[in-house]
């Protein structure tokens, strides 16, 4: 074979050594980005979850934080449409569903008031309102009151009943809202409720 011919058969194959080379490395290039690319995928969702876990925890600890607030406070245990009230229970003996068009409401309250100072006086000052919206939100009566309460320390139940003036309101049904607000302490109940039926019959 002739020197010419033998340099150029030796130049291909440096050649062609030098590309497969380069190929390999590309496609090594190429795994390493994807890897890459993968990873940081992998961390951002990681982080999304920290963020998420960290906004739960948050909540989480609000919601700690009301429970307790709440259990040195008033608790509402029920609201109802009465038609009389004399004492603790009628909340649940007088209640009633409907009101006659016409009459005035009276709304009973049972709720749960902490006595603050163990082998005190059990003396207690609340303020009480009752808020009557119709079927759009809109507010047709309201009542608010502060009252003195004296519970024994073993008696933490209290219950009273509040008028309000619905004597014009057309048949139809309303929400009654009740919220009861420790005075000693500053803390408010949850609000609980009722539906107040206004009827168009009457009473004879």
């Amino acid at each position: 074979m002739e020197r010419r011919e033998l340099l150029a058969l030796a130049g291909l194959t440096g050649l062609s050594g030098c590309l497969g080379y380069d190929v390999v490395e590309s496609e090594q290039t190429t795994q390493r980005k994807v890897r890459i690319a993968e990873l940081e995928a992998k961390l951002d969702r990681r982080d999304e979850q920290i963020v998420s876990m960290d906004d739960r925890i948050a909540d989480l600890e609000a919601e700690i934080r009301r429970l307790r607030r709440q259990q040195r406070g008033p608790r509402i245990n029920r609201v109802s449409l009465v038609d009389g009230w004399e004492q603790l229970g009628d909340v649940v003996h007088r209640s009633v569903d409907e009101l006659p068009a016409g009459e005035d409401a009276e709304l009973a309250v049972n709720y749960f008031y902490p006595v603050h100072r163990r082998g005190g006086s059990g003396r207690a000052e609340v303020a009480e309102t009752i808020e009557l919206t119709n079927l759009d939100g809109e507010t047709v009566a309201r009542e608010r009151r502060l009252i003195e309460l004296f519970l024994d320390p073993d008696q933490r139940l209290a219950e009273s009943v509040l008028e309000l003036d619905t004597s014009s309101l057309p048949p139809g049904q309303y929400s009654a809202v009740a919220q009861i607000r420790d005075l000693v302490t500053g803390i408010s109940a949850e609000p609980e409720g009722t539906v107040v039926t206004v009827s168009s019959s009457t009473h004879d």
